[in-house]
């Protein structure tokens, strides 16, 4: 569920001010089925003056990529999430979310449940909603971007990502920032540029070395632990674009009442798309 990761995410139903599409009216289930999943196998911690080395040298890399989407009036973002049941005995999320936004804010958003965790092939989005689909039309104003236009500049990024997840977070809060940042944007190279900047410039990101993610991708890997220990989040980035592939929250020390073994899966997101179209629907 997108907002099993952060603040400032989708749903998939209809909320306040928001439009459902003509025709079935059915929502999009709390649940499906589907095995858990195992975080991913992470290298060990090296040198934290390693890590901005690595942090800086992608970004780099990042900011000479080849733009590869043209212009277009919606940005268009393609992911499939899972989470963890919130309780004992809840079945886990699984779903597919594209999302299409125009610059005032207006768009549509396709939430299909999965039946098993990502990544899954999808057909076409549909035009209507479906038993397994939801369709979702926002007025101008009513899609729920935090960050309307990321910077280029790396320091006024990070004040833009403080609004995203507060300061008082930490490292954690900075990298789900960036990990919230995709979920709604297509960066272009010097947008991804400056968040690995902002990732580099903040201490207590561990880099992991590289690592394959769920969906057969090799990718960097960084990660920050927090709460004394018993949370990890990680993201991977494409070592040829700097673009965020995966982001995943891992248990590490379970708690008396938690409804998994330690470590544990949490949630994790699969970033598979993203560009600009020039209709709300259209695939880049």
């Amino acid at each position: 569920m997108l907002g099993a990761i952060g603040a400032g995410h989708l749903t998939g139903g209809v909320a306040e001010d928001e439009t459902p599409a003509t025709g079935s009216s059915h929502m999009v289930p709390t649940s499906a089925p589907g095995d858990t999943p195992s975080p991913l196998v992470l290298s060990t911690v090296g040198d934290p003056s390693a890590t901005r080395a690595h942090l800086v040298a992608l970004a780099t890399v990042a900011g000479r990529a080849r733009e590869t989407t043209g212009p277009g009036a919606y940005a268009y973002v393609h992911v499939q999430s899972w989470a963890a049941g919130q309780s004992r005995g809840a079945s886990p999320t699984s779903r597919d979310e594209r999302l299409w936004w125009a610059a005032d804010r207006s768009g549509r958003a396709a939430t299909t449940v999965l039946s098993q965790p990502p990544p899954v092939p999808v057909p076409t989005v549909p035009e209507a909603s479906t038993s397994d689909t939801t369709i979702t039309t926002y007025k101008p104003g009513k899609v729920p971007v935090v960050v309307d236009a990321p910077s280029v500049q790396a320091p006024l990024l990070a004040f833009q990502l403080a609004d995203q997840q507060p300061l008082s977070e930490g490292p954690r809060g900075v990298l789900r920032a960036v990990a919230d940042l995709y979920r709604s944007h297509h960066l272009d190279p010097a947008q991804r540029a400056a968040a690995l900047k902002v990732l580099a410039d903040t201490d207590g990101v561990d880099y992991r070395g590289t690592v394959v993610d769920r969906s057969g991708r090799s990718g960097i890997a960084v990660s920050v632990d927090s709460d004394g220990g018993a949370t990890r989040d990680v993201a991977v980035f494409d070592p040829r674009a700097g673009r965020l592939l995966s982001y995943e929250r891992v248990e590490l020390v379970g708690a008396a009442t938690s409804p998994s073994r330690s470590p544990a899966l949490v949630a994790y997101v699969l970033y598979l798309n993203s560009g600009r179209t020039e209709t709300a629907g259209a695939i880049p």
